[in-house]
């Protein structure tokens, strides 16, 4: 569950740049 959330949070770092 926490690496799914990392992921998620990586993902929208990743779309804003």
């Amino acid at each position: 569950m926490l690496a799914r959330i990392h992921s998620s949070e990586r993902n929208a770092n990743n779309s804003i740049t």
